[in-house]
């Protein structure tokens, strides 16, 4: 053990708990929703698949061909067609992926998703020797359910994370207590002057909800409530408080693609604010934000060419712009693809931090997500 003296163990106790606002903010990213631009979209043209069925209606008496069944098969058939005609030369089963890439690129739409996304976070600063890496693991379902007769969706996703912290787990132990209590205290002390090891398990869970219309591109808006949950494994895996406040979504999403116009460009953020009204005693109190931009240019029918990273912010931070906001900006690739019957979208993004206090900050980040398409069971 480094033999510290009781001013620079108080310095390293304040290091170790800067990083763990690093972790409660970026357990929040959902990179923290699903990401609204992870997969392009085309805008079906409109056909007469109504006409053509029309006659095969009328002169069928069977059950099976009521008029809602009627309206389902023609609505199919349109998605279908159209599109085939923003792209002829393609075949049946990529016009098939055009059509989900299409409901999956809208945050709020009916398609079910579940992302597994991971997070390589590098940490660097003044009171850092040497970089730090933080790695958050996440599993984010995406379920929608319809309402209001299938025009607008509710959406649920809750972020369950499994992270790893450059912290001793006994750090700890030190939460609320004061600073002449850890120097009076032989063992706090020790914990003090060499803080830094690395904890792993659970980690705070998130649970998004919005509400909006069920829109497949264009301007698109949805508003909800966003709650933590204080799960953590450990203490320094968390902030140990309920957290809850607002959510609003609002985006551009582009028609076109592979042209150098705005309908070939997805746009847009979604915003999550949380103050902590319960918890741990020992544990500070939160008024934290956490913000997801995107800006894509759609490539093709499924592939998407830019970024969206999250900025983090902690209000109560005292200084500057720089220690209150994480700003990152990034560049990344995501696409499509099926195994068997099952589509699949997929993302690799690498980002770097703008913004974030001098003693420590969030370098740099890499992230990786994969998410399979499943049937909505609620439709």
């Amino acid at each position: 053990m480094l033999n510290r003296s009781p001013r620079e163990s108080l310095s390293l106790l304040s290091i170790s708990i800067m990083i763990l606002p690093l972790l409660g903010i970026s357990l929040s990213k959902a990179e923290s929703m699903r990401d609204p631009t992870a997969i392009a979209d085309t805008a079906p043209a409109q056909t007469d698949s109504a006409k053509v069925l029309t006659p095969v209606v009328s002169f069928s008496k069977g059950p099976l061909w009521d008029q809602k069944r009627f309206e389902l098969l023609a609505k199919k058939a349109d998605k279908t067609s159209g599109s085939l005609a923003q792209n002829p030369d393609a075949k049946p089963g990529q016009a098939d992926l055009a059509t989900l890439a299409k409901k999956a690129n809208n945050p709020i739409s009916d398609a079910w998703l579940l992302i597994t996304q991971n997070d390589l976070t590098f940490l660097e600063g003044d009171a850092v020797d040497d970089t730090e890496v933080l790695n958050s693991f996440k599993f984010q379902p995406v379920i929608s359910a319809p309402v209001f007769g299938g025009d607008w969706n509710f959406v649920v996703r809750p972020v369950l994370q499994f992270n790893s912290v450059p912290l001793d787990d006994d750090v700890g132990q030190l939460f609320g207590v004061s600073p002449n209590d850890i120097v009076a205290n032989p063992s706090l002390s020790e914990i003090a002057a060499d803080p830094f090891g690395r904890t792993t398990g659970l980690g705070d869970t998130v649970l998004l909800t919005l509400l909006g219309p069920n829109t497949d591109d264009g301007w698109i808006y949805a508003g909800g409530i966003s709650q933590i949950f204080p799960t953590a494994s450990e203490d320094v895996l968390g902030q140990g408080k309920w957290q809850i406040g607002p959510a609003a979504l609002l985006a551009r999403l582009g028609s076109d693609y592979g042209k150098f116009n705005l309908d070939s460009f997805n746009v847009g953020a979604l915003a999550q604010q949380w103050w902590s009204y319960a918890g741990d005693d020992d544990r500070d109190g939160t008024n934290q934000a956490d913000i997801q931009y995107f800006l894509n240019w759609k490539a093709d029918a499924t592939a998407l060419i830019g970024m969206t990273p999250n900025i983090s912010i902690n209000w109560d931070a005292g200084g500057s712009f720089d220690d209150k906001v994480a700003l990152p900006v990034g560049l990344g690739y995501i696409d499509m693809f099926r195994v068997g019957k099952l589509p699949v979208r997929w993302g690799v993004e690498g980002q770097y931090y703008l913004t974030g206090p001098d003693e420590i900050r969030r370098e740099a980040n890499l992230k990786v997500f994969i998410a399979p398409i499943i049937p909505n069971l609620l439709k």
